[in-house]
């Protein structure tokens, strides 16, 4: 006896043969279907596919334009760090000191007096254009700078000498 399935596809070449006798091509037919269901779902498949691929698009450049800004921030960011680092060695290679003076507004410039010694322990008479103010300290020791008469010590510790800055502030 036939199995099942070998006599349903003899069924079916038999209803196409018949089909074919009398003119009818069957896949001409499906064909044609499956074109006319192609040509009505297609263009909104087409347009929901471009609108995606055009928002990944604008995605991905709105990305490279974030990741760009930012390495362009830190890369001027380290660039200023390295150089600001190396303009301060290279002040204190060449044995100065910075000079630190007032960073107030033009109004704050009028009303301030003329710095004064604030030690009473000390003698000796300032020097007429400088004097010494403890600005912090670094490794252990004191930091001193030079500052004019007329400047401001932020930390109002002034001393007539370099020496009696260090001293002072060691004690």
């Amino acid at each position: 006896m036939f199995d099942f399935e070998k006599t349903t596809l003899i069924n079916i070449i038999i209803i196409l043969l018949f089909l074919a006798i009398l003119g009818i091509n069957l896949l001409s037919v499906v064909g044609s279907g499956l074109e006319t269901a192609a040509n009505v779902v297609g263009p909104p498949i087409v347009n929901i596919l471009s609108i995606l691929v055009y928002s990944i698009g604008e995605l991905v450049r709105l990305l490279v334009n974030l990741v760009s800004n930012s390495i362009i921030f830190i890369v001027e960011l380290v660039s200023g760090a390295i150089i600001s680092l190396v303009n301060l060695i290279q002040t204190g290679a060449s044995g100065g000191v910075p000079k630190f003076s007032s960073t107030g507004n033009d109004s704050e410039k009028k009303t301030t007096q003329p710095v004064q010694v604030l030690s009473h322990e000390y003698s000796a008479k300032p020097a007429e254009s400088s004097v010494w103010c403890r600005v912090g300290t670094f490794s252990g020791g004191s930091v001193c700078a030079e500052i004019g008469k007329d400047d401001i010590c932020q930390s109002k510790q002034i001393f007539p000498s370099r020496d009696l800055c260090i001293a002072k502030a060691i004690r």
